[in-house]
C-alpha cells in the first residue's frame, strides 16, 4: 500500500512538473499574470460549478489583446480547480453580502442561508438556484 501511495504522488508531481511548473516558467510576465489571475477571479465566482467554464470564456475574451497559449489555459484552470473547496465555503458569505448589496439598492429578496441549503438538500443545486436566482445574482454583483 504504501509503495503504491509513494508512486501515485511521484506520478501526481511528475504531471504537475511537465505540465503546470515548466510551461508557466515558459511564461512571460503578463501572460503569467494573466493566466493567474484568471484562475482566481473565475474560482472565486460564487455559483460553484460553473467557474471553469468562466475561466474559459475569460480567457478567450482575453484574447483578443493577450497572446493566450495552451499552459496559460492550464495554469488558470489548476488555479480554478484549487479554489473550489474555498469556493464551496464562501458561497453564504456571499449570499449574505449579496443580500445587503441588494436590500441597499432596494430590492427586497429572502436570501436566507438555511432555507436555500434546506433547497439544496432537499431539491438539488438547480431547484436551489431557480428559487434563489436573485440572491445568487446579488452574490455575483457583491
Amino acid at each position: 500500500r504504501e509503495r503504491e501511495r509513494v508512486g501515485m504522488i511521484a506520478r501526481a508531481r511528475e504531471w504537475a512538473s511537465v505540465t503546470i511548473f515548466q510551461p508557466a516558467r515558459q511564461m512571460d510576465c503578463l501572460q503569467l499574470g494573466v493566466a493567474l489571475a484568471s484562475g482566481l477571479w473565475g474560482g472565486l465566482l460564487p455559483i460553484p460549478g460553473i467557474t471553469t467554464a468562466v475561466v474559459g470564456a475569460l480567457l478567450a475574451i482575453l484574447a483578443l489583446a493577450v497572446k493566450v497559449s495552451a499552459p496559460m489555459v492550464g495554469l488558470a484552470v489548476a488555479v480554478n480547480m484549487a479554489l473550489t473547496l474555498p469556493d464551496i465555503v464562501l458561497v453564504p458569505v456571499f449570499i449574505a453580502g449579496g443580500a445587503r448589496f441588494l436590500d441597499a439598492a432596494g430590492v427586497h429578496a429572502s436570501c436566507d442561508v438555511q432555507s436555500i441549503a434546506a433547497t439544496v438538500a432537499e431539491h438539488g443545486a438547480l431547484s436551489a438556484l431557480r428559487t434563489s436566482a436573485t440572491c445568487f445574482a446579488g452574490a455575483v454583483l457583491f
